[in-house]
This record gives structure tokens, sequence and C-alpha cells, in this order.
């Protein structure tokens, strides 16, 4: 508010048009709010390069793309509401003074996504350590090869969460599969 106090309300949405934040005190955007289409039409468009006013249905303001650092990908919108009179401000002049916002929520989206790209890299590796750890305290329960290459298929399909597991045998005609129905037998 203080960089735009001419402003009636802000808004954030992510690169897919999903509303984040509003300024208006609630969670979330309402769902019928007159941005959702112009976000959409923004973001069809590429987003860039820089500030667009839009006016008509009932409001005005301006959108602004939200990237990584200067020049990288596009990573949501901001919109700078100006009620429905129209906007009293051009779009270069609304995006020089809401420029440390952007750069803000910029850094913001950005490490969010890495943190969430972090925990999914986490999720996998505590996976395929349980996966080892099952595979290394009960290895040595399978006396025949053909079998325990079953009980690893079927581990493997378990804790990495695959819909089928194959393993191809050079010289033999019949791969080890697990998948489809899980033989409980081999967990």
């Amino acid at each position: 508010r203080a960089l735009l106090p001419e402003a009636t309300a802000f808004r954030a949405y992510g690169a897919g048009g999903n509303p984040l934040w509003t300024g208006e005190g609630d969670a979330t955007p309402a769902a019928a709010s007159p941005w959702e289409d112009r976000v959409a039409d923004y973001l069809a468009g590429g987003g860039a390069p820089g500030a667009r006013l839009f006016a008509g249905d009932g409001a005005a303001g301006c959108l602004l793309p939200v990237v990584a650092d200067a020049g990288g990908d596009l990573l949501g919108v901001f919109v700078a509401e100006a009620g429905t009179d129209g906007c009293p401000w051009s779009a270069e002049d609304c995006r020089q003074r809401l420029l440390p916002v952007l750069r803000s929520l910029g850094r913001e989206l950005q490490l969010r996504l890495r943190l969430l790209d972090a925990r999914r890299k986490l999720s996998v590796q505590a996976a395929e350590e349980r996966l080892l750890h099952e595979i290394d305290k009960h290895s040595h329960a399978h006396a025949d090869s053909r079998e325990a290459l079953a009980w690893v298929a079927a581990l493997c399909r378990k804790h990495l969460q695959l819909g089928s597991v194959t393993v191809d045998l050079p010289g033999e005609a019949q791969p080890v599969a697990a998948g489809r129905k899980l033989d409980s037998r081999l967990l």
C-alpha cells in the first residue's frame, strides 16, 4: 500500500494462474474474481514483456509479471487493482513503483519452488534408503536367485511406488516381474 496508495487491492497468482494471495484480507481471491480471466489471458500470451493495464467488466488495474531473476522464468502475476474508474497510473509507473514487491515476490516463489523440489528429491531418497535397508536385512532369506530377484522387484515396486518392475535376465526366456497384483508371499 505504501508504494501504490491509489490501488484498491492487490492479488498474486502462480504461473499456472492459480490464486496465491489477495491483499483484501482473504486467504485466496474469490473464484468469481474478474481478474481470473485476465490473468489467464496474460499467461497465455507469455506474460512478458512488462506490465499491462486492463479496464472493463467492473474492474481496472495493472498486471505485472513476477520473474525469478532479471530475464528469468515467469513465476507468477501480481495484480494491482485500481477500482472501476480506470487506472490513475501508467503500466510503467506501476511497475517502477512496485518493483521492490515484485523482486521480493519473485525471490519468495523461487525459494518455494526450490523447497518443493528438494522435498521431492528427499522423499525419493528416503524411499530408496528404506528399500536398501529392507533388502540388506532380508537378502539371505532366499536361496533361489530367481526367487530373490522376484522379492527385490516386489520391494522396488512397493517402496518406489511403481506400477510394475521387470528384470530381464540374459539367457533366460522369462523375465522376473512384479506388477499388476503383488504376490504377498514375496513381501
